[in-house]
Parts: C-alpha cells; structure tokens; sequence
C-alpha cells in the first residue's frame, strides 16, 4: 500500500482543487470586507490605491506591480488575481495568503477590480447585464468588447464595467 500512496495523492490533487473552485462558483465576494482586507495585508506595499507609492513598497528590491493601474490590471482577470493572492509570487517577494480562507481571497481580488474603476462606485440605478460568475475569469478589456458589443452607448461603458467589478447584484 505505502508505494501506491504517492500515485493516490497525485490522482486526488485535481479532485482537491477543483472542490475548492467549485465552492467559489456560487460565492459572490464581498467588496467591503475585499476593502478591509487589501488594506491590511496588501496596501503595506501595493499603495491604497494599488499603485505601489508606499515607503516601503518604494524600498524593496522588486518594487511591487502596480495593480491599481489600468495598464497592469487590464492583462489580468479577478480569477488571475485570485490565484496570486493564494500562491504569491516568491520570486518576485510576494507572499502567498493561504491563511486567509478562500472566501476571503476572493473578496481581495474582487475589491483590487475595483481599483481599476477609480473607486467610483456606479450609480444606483445602473444595473450590470453581467453576474460574478460570468466576470470572474474575464479582463476588463475583454468585458468593455463585450459591452460594446452589447450596444452600450460609449457615454456608459465606463460605468457598466464599474456595475460589474462592483458586483451590483
């Protein structure tokens, strides 16, 4: 039994992982507790606003990505985000935030999108034609061509993205 221990945790690990994706499916983060969060564990170095502005950001080796700007968080997507904050980046000196349970990793992804948005929380009455699970795995460059694509007129697309990373629900 012992030399087909190591083959069992090899087949099991997928199944492991998938479960832990599969618990998220139906979570719909909290941006609020993504805020507290971020600000405890990430604006040390990452800024306030994500643009790494901080002393000791400013004085580390690697400076940290600057995930407030546009440009940066335009090439990843909440999930992206979601896998660093669990895994860090060691070689870049981020730590991983396994200790933080998945719920609350996925809050801190979700909260960073909004970063993106100015923190400009949408109007009221501007309601998102996208769910959480649907925005999730997406950039906000491939969600503004969806919004085009949609016919939203140029004049809201800034605010249908922010509806949506906002997760107004």
């Amino acid at each position: 039994m012992k030399k087909w221990a190591p083959l069992i945790l090899v087949l099991l690990a997928p199944v492991c992982f998938s479960q832990e994706k599969q618990k998220n499916v139906q979570y719909t983060p909290n941006i609020s507790n993504g805020e507290k969060l971020y600000q405890t564990n990430c604006a040390m170095c990452h800024g306030s606003k994500g643009m790494s502005d901080t002393a000791l950001g400013k004085a580390l080796s690697r400076k940290p990505a600057a995930i407030g700007d546009p440009v940066v968080l335009n090439r990843l997507s909440p999930e992206k985000v979601f896998q660093v904050i669990t895994q860090g980046f060691s070689d870049k000196g981020m730590p991983g935030f396994k200790h933080l349970d998945s719920k609350e990793r996925w809050d801190m992804a979700a909260y960073i999108f909004t970063l993106n948005c100015n923190s400009q929380k949408p109007a009221a009455e501007v309601k998102p034609s996208f769910t959480w699970n649907e925005t999730k795995n997406q950039t906000d460059s491939q969600l503004i061509d969806i919004i085009k694509k949609r016919g939203v007129p140029d004049k809201h697309i800034q605010e249908e993205l922010a509806a949506a990373r906002f997760i107004i629900e």
